[in-house]
């Protein structure tokens, strides 16, 4: 199928990021000579560039224990240090015109400008564009309150009865919190009713997305999320220490499921020794590092209280890799399950391990379905073909 290529006129506007989706958007389209402009804080610590960057507000820490946390915490949650950061980018703001499509990561566009800060940006940004699109991807109110809601059968947000893995109890409760605002913190569910009702197509990037959106009239069917062509490695034939790759994101082990995961590498270890496994663990590398991380490995573990493929999910697909991470009901081809589910039990999780561990064949035929699958459904091309079919529709 020919590459969609559209006049130099038509103009895109990205704002936001989450692991890299816009990143990826915005260089295809690049290829494609579509004139496109990323806006973009590069999303943490991750650091994906961006043509346009937002500058960040500077707080000098007061060094008194405890003192300079809470105080960065009302700043942030009175949406103080939300305002601040808009004004500081406000030239920047009012020279986003003219754009006939602007496409937000999530009603949260800018994690930087808070709640009430994003309104006053969506705001300039409706009246002085054409198309506004929501990209469903990450925490947002729909998608948290369908979590505590317990609509899934689990997740990280709506259970605290994984606390057989010592500290989960309070670990959840602490890396929870800055989920909970978007339910309970001051102006977001103003925020999200503007965007829902200015929006004029919802894009899920998976189906745990797509599950919590499914009710609005509004949503599309689910684009999977993009993977840069220099990432689709061929897989390798298996041979022992079969080798396991771990990515951890600091702050979300147990919103990821990883103690799970750990327990039973643990177990792994010792019942196959150092000559049949050998396992790596990484902590919050920025994204071009991690990506180095995982190339020659033929397990990768994501998570085990997701229900769909995301971004990590899809990088170990892309590579030819045996990805565990959790599944959800199949809603269109792109979402057959083609990972190993990996519900929240170092039981269940371990057995699948082991099982894989005794038939190295078995490893190489899966790892030959996911390459394939990401090929097809991954590769950056062919989602932003998807893109651009809903935009101009």
């Amino acid at each position: 199928m020919p590459l969609k290529i559209f006049k130099k006129e038509f103009r895109v506007l990205l704002i936001g990021d989450y692991s890299g989706v816009h990143y990826e958007i915005a260089e295809e389209l690049r290829k494609r000579k579509v004139n496109v402009d990323l806006l973009s804080s590069g999303d943490g610590y991750k650091n994906f560039e961006s043509n346009l960057k937002i500058k960040k507000l500077i707080i000098i820490p007061l060094k008194i224990r405890y003192f300079s946390e809470i105080s960065k915490g009302i700043l942030d949650y009175s949406g103080l240090k939300g305002l601040f950061t808009f004004f500081i980018n406000l030239k920047l703001i009012n020279n986003l015109k003219n754009y006939q499509v602007v496409q937000i990561i999530n009603p949260i566009a800018l994690e930087d400008f808070g709640s009430i800060a994003n309104y006053l940006l969506l705001k300039k940004i409706v009246n002085n564009n054409e198309k506004l699109f929501l990209c469903a991807v990450g925490d947002d109110l729909t998608y948290v309150k369908y979590c505590l809601d317990g609509k899934f059968k689990y997740s990280g947000l709506n259970s605290l009865r994984y606390a057989e893995l010592g500290g989960m109890t309070f670990n959840y409760l602490r890396v929870t919190a800055h989920s909970l605002r978007y339910v309970y913190g001051f102006f977001y569910r103003k925020l999200n009713d503007y965007v829902l009702g200015r929006a004029i197509k919802i894009i899920p990037g998976a189906s745990d997305y797509f599950l919590a959106y499914r009710g609005n009239t509004k949503i599309t069917d689910i684009v999977p999320f993009p993977v840069n062509p220099a990432n689709f490695l061929h897989p390798v034939k298996t041979c022992y220490p079969v080798k396991i790759f771990l990515g951890i994101q600091a702050g979300k082990e147990y919103r990821k499921g990883h103690p799970f995961f750990l327990e039973a590498l643990k177990l792994l270890i010792k019942n196959y020794g150092d000559d049949k496994v050998s396992i790596k663990i990484v902590s919050s590398l920025p994204y071009s590092e991690y990506l180095q991380m995982f190339r020659d490995c033929d397990i990768f573990l994501d998570q085990c209280l997701g229900h769909g493929i995301g971004v990590n999910a899809a990088l170990g697909l892309s590579a030819g890799k045996v990805v565990f991470s959790g599944s959800a009901p199949s809603f269109g081809e792109c979402t057959k399950i083609i990972t190993i589910d990996a519900p929240p039990s170092v039981d269940v999780i371990y057995n699948q391990l082991a099982n894989l561990m005794d038939n190295l064949s078995t490893i190489d035929d899966i790892k030959n379905q996911s390459y394939k699958y990401a090929l097809k459904y991954n590769a950056a091309n062919n989602v932003v073909d998807k893109y651009l079919d809903i935009w101009v529709s």
